[in-house]
């Protein structure tokens, strides 16, 4: 896949990533990673790919420091922080007036997406995937011996962040050699994203950043899509259909993992669910908008 980066220049000084896939004249789509992700996440050029062909113009958001280029403030981003997503969809709101506006977050990306919803921010259509709705569950799920692969991958990937980014700055409030010796996620957000972000404490962050106390104040057309056996956390986090506003539908399925999602009849037949069911929905949510295009 063929991306465009653009550097788009923020009100605080400093600075967001894009990325544009192929040009089309639908409705625009924003994609959002996940926590340690970038648009070079296997999920991500696979979903640009199914919105270009059914009409839509995909953009992909790196969140700050997601880059090989460290973002220039102290602060980086984190699993509340709509600020950002915010400005981005005024941006393109300006940009393309007369064009109807969606997102699809993944994983931290699509609890920042459906917290900024929740919070009164609003698009034609929203798809959030295997999203950690309560954040401090979804923590003692990844500190479990059964999940230490997952927590490994995910932590090597933060202190790589983190070390790039002390080393651009020699303000930076942990010195490397006590990054290297974090050894868990909750380290991690005790000793950088709670105090770098202006949490009291990494409950107060979980606390206030989990996305599920959200739900029931969307307004925009929402699918949640969630695995019950998703590595990540165990289905207690998956919220209850009282917690929903009218808008947001829940599809949940026994199998699917964390941002996995297969089917077909026979190894040889395996294709991806989920780059079928988001343009669908989509398609359906935004063709009463004169943008929507059939591809």
């Amino acid at each position: 896949m063929e991306y465009r980066p653009e550097v788009l220049e923020l009100p605080d000084g400093d600075f967001l990533e894009v990325f544009w896939g192929p040009e089309r004249s639908g409705a625009v789509i924003l994609l959002l990673h996940g926590l340690g992700g970038s648009i070079q996440s296997s999920y991500m050029p696979w979903l640009m790919q199914a919105l270009t062909q059914a009409g839509f113009q995909g953009i992909a958001l790196h969140f700050r420091s997601s880059g090989e280029q460290p973002n220039r403030l102290l602060r980086t981003y984190h699993a509340g922080e709509t600020g950002d997503l915010n400005w981005l969809v005024g941006h393109l709101r300006k940009r393309f007036p007369e064009r109807a506006l969606g997102a699809v977050g993944f994983s931290l990306g699509g609890n920042v997406l459906l917290k900024w919803l929740g919070e009164g921010g609003a698009l034609e259509a929203a798809v959030a995937v295997s999203v950690p709705y309560l954040l401090e569950r979804t923590l003692q799920q990844l500190l479990r011996p059964q999940s230490k692969i997952y927590h490994d991958y995910l932590l090597r990937k933060l202190a790589a962040a983190a070390l790039r980014k002390s080393s651009a700055r020699p303000d930076f409030p942990v010195r490397p050699d006590a990054i290297r010796r974090l050894r868990t996620l909750l380290e991690f957000d005790q000793t950088l994203t709670a105090p770098l972000h202006g949490f009291s404490s990494v409950e107060h962050y979980y606390r206030s950043s989990s996305s599920r106390p959200f739900l029931r104040y969307i307004t925009t057309p929402t699918l949640l899509i969630h695995a019950e056996d998703d590595p990540f956390m165990t289905p207690d986090v998956i919220p209850l259909q009282e917690e929903l506003s009218p808008e947001v539908q829940l599809q949940t399925s026994a199998c699917g993992g964390h941002v996995g999602f297969l089917h077909g009849e026979s190894p040889q037949q395996i294709r991806g669910w989920l780059e079928e069911r988001i343009p669908e929905f989509l398609q359906n949510a935004l063709s009463f908008h004169p943008s929507f295009l059939h591809p």
